[in-house]
Protein backbone atom coordinates (compact mmCIF):
# COMPACT_ATOMS: atom_id res chain seq x y z
CA UNK A 1 0.00 0.00 0.00
CA UNK A 2 1.02 3.41 -0.98
CA UNK A 3 1.12 5.80 1.98
CA UNK A 4 2.89 8.31 0.84
CA UNK A 5 -0.72 10.59 -0.06
CA UNK A 6 -1.51 9.80 3.88
CA UNK A 7 1.59 11.26 4.77
CA UNK A 8 1.12 14.33 2.55
CA UNK A 9 -1.95 14.73 4.72
CA UNK A 10 -0.71 15.03 8.12
CA UNK A 11 1.94 17.10 7.05
CA UNK A 12 -0.30 19.79 5.97
CA UNK A 13 -2.83 18.80 8.52
CA UNK A 14 -5.67 17.56 6.02
CA UNK A 15 -5.67 14.39 8.25
CA UNK A 16 -5.46 13.70 11.82
CA UNK A 17 -2.68 12.47 13.30
CA UNK A 18 -2.36 10.90 17.14
CA UNK A 19 1.03 11.28 16.84
CA UNK A 20 0.98 14.94 15.67
CA UNK A 21 -1.62 15.78 18.56
CA UNK A 22 0.91 14.76 20.78
CA UNK A 23 3.58 16.58 19.89
CA UNK A 24 1.39 19.66 19.04
CA UNK A 25 0.42 19.51 23.15
CA UNK A 26 4.45 18.80 24.06
CA UNK A 27 5.08 22.21 22.36
CA UNK A 28 2.19 23.93 23.94
CA UNK A 29 2.99 23.33 27.21
CA UNK A 30 6.85 24.22 26.79
CA UNK A 31 8.77 26.85 25.26
CA UNK A 32 9.74 26.23 21.29
CA UNK A 33 13.70 26.45 22.75
CA UNK A 34 12.67 24.45 25.61
CA UNK A 35 11.26 21.55 23.27
CA UNK A 36 13.73 21.80 21.13
CA UNK A 37 16.83 21.57 23.46
CA UNK A 38 19.15 18.58 22.78
CA UNK A 39 18.35 17.14 26.31
CA UNK A 40 14.51 16.61 26.18
CA UNK A 41 14.93 15.57 22.47
CA UNK A 42 17.34 12.66 23.39
CA UNK A 43 15.22 11.89 26.46
CA UNK A 44 12.29 11.63 24.16
CA UNK A 45 13.31 10.50 21.84
CA UNK A 46 14.97 7.23 23.91
CA UNK A 47 11.22 6.72 24.60
CA UNK A 48 9.60 6.76 21.08
CA UNK A 49 12.22 4.58 19.67
CA UNK A 50 11.22 1.62 21.58
CA UNK A 51 7.40 2.39 21.60
CA UNK A 52 6.25 -0.54 18.70
CA UNK A 53 6.47 -3.65 17.26
CA UNK A 54 9.19 -2.29 14.68
CA UNK A 55 11.45 -1.18 17.18
CA UNK A 56 14.67 0.82 16.48
CA UNK A 57 15.44 -1.15 13.34
CA UNK A 58 12.15 -0.53 11.63
CA UNK A 59 12.42 3.27 12.75
CA UNK A 60 15.18 3.53 11.25
CA UNK A 61 14.43 1.63 7.70
CA UNK A 62 11.21 3.55 7.79
CA UNK A 63 13.46 6.82 8.32
CA UNK A 64 15.13 6.23 5.42
CA UNK A 65 12.24 5.86 3.22
CA UNK A 66 10.94 8.34 3.90
CA UNK A 67 13.03 11.34 4.15
CA UNK A 68 14.30 9.75 0.74
CA UNK A 69 10.45 9.93 -0.72
CA UNK A 70 9.63 13.24 0.60
CA UNK A 71 13.32 15.25 0.41
CA UNK A 72 12.21 14.14 -3.41
CA UNK A 73 8.44 16.00 -3.39
CA UNK A 74 9.51 19.28 -1.59
CA UNK A 75 6.04 18.45 0.51
CA UNK A 76 8.93 18.69 3.89
CA UNK A 77 9.31 22.30 4.72
CA UNK A 78 10.23 24.00 7.52
CA UNK A 79 6.98 26.10 7.40
CA UNK A 80 4.12 23.01 7.54
CA UNK A 81 6.35 21.34 10.51
CA UNK A 82 6.74 23.97 12.57
CA UNK A 83 6.82 24.65 15.35
CA UNK A 84 9.53 21.01 14.84
CA UNK A 85 12.15 21.37 12.92
CA UNK A 86 11.19 18.62 9.86
CA UNK A 87 13.63 16.09 10.56
CA UNK A 88 12.40 16.05 14.15
CA UNK A 89 8.54 15.93 12.26
CA UNK A 90 9.65 13.01 10.86
CA UNK A 91 10.79 10.86 13.70
CA UNK A 92 8.09 12.02 16.07
CA UNK A 93 5.02 11.88 13.80
CA UNK A 94 5.40 10.66 10.37
CA UNK A 95 7.88 7.24 11.15
CA UNK A 96 5.36 5.82 14.23
CA UNK A 97 1.93 6.88 11.82
CA UNK A 98 3.89 5.06 9.09
CA UNK A 99 4.83 1.94 11.68
CA UNK A 100 0.44 1.87 13.30
CA UNK A 101 -0.43 1.70 9.67
CA UNK A 102 1.56 -1.33 8.62
CA UNK A 103 0.50 -3.18 11.92
CA UNK A 104 -3.05 -2.05 10.71
CA UNK A 105 -2.64 -3.71 7.61
CA UNK A 106 -0.72 -6.77 8.45
CA UNK A 107 -2.88 -7.59 12.02
CA UNK A 108 -6.12 -5.78 9.94
CA UNK A 109 -7.23 -3.87 13.17
CA UNK A 110 -8.36 -0.50 13.28
CA UNK A 111 -5.98 2.13 13.76
CA UNK A 112 -6.59 2.55 17.41
CA UNK A 113 -6.04 -1.20 17.51
CA UNK A 114 -2.58 -0.91 15.94
CA UNK A 115 -1.81 2.31 18.22
CA UNK A 116 -2.13 0.00 21.30
CA UNK A 117 0.09 -2.62 19.44
CA UNK A 118 2.54 -0.67 18.99
CA UNK A 119 2.55 0.58 22.75
CA UNK A 120 2.29 -3.14 24.32
CA UNK A 121 4.90 -4.56 22.25
CA UNK A 122 7.84 -2.04 22.61
CA UNK A 123 9.92 -4.29 24.53
CA UNK A 124 9.56 -7.14 22.22
CA UNK A 125 10.17 -4.85 18.80
CA UNK A 126 13.58 -3.35 20.66
CA UNK A 127 14.66 -6.91 21.50
CA UNK A 128 13.76 -8.48 18.04
CA UNK A 129 14.48 -5.89 15.77
CA UNK A 130 17.68 -4.07 17.49
CA UNK A 131 19.53 -1.16 15.38
CA UNK A 132 21.39 -1.71 12.09
CA UNK A 133 25.30 -1.81 12.66
CA UNK A 134 26.65 0.73 10.36
CA UNK A 135 28.77 -2.68 9.22
CA UNK A 136 25.26 -4.44 8.33
CA UNK A 137 24.31 -1.14 6.30
CA UNK A 138 26.81 -1.02 4.25
CA UNK A 139 26.67 -4.26 2.80
CA UNK A 140 22.72 -4.40 2.46
CA UNK A 141 23.50 -1.17 0.14
CA UNK A 142 26.19 -3.27 -2.00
Amino acid sequence: MNYVPDIQDIIVSKTESTFKSIETEFYSQYSRSVARSIFVLMARAEKSLVTWLYGPRGMQIIMDCLTKELLKSNHLTAANTAPMPPLQFVQQILVPEIAARLIQEDKNVSYDDAVDIMKKSAKFGSAINPTIDSDESESSDE
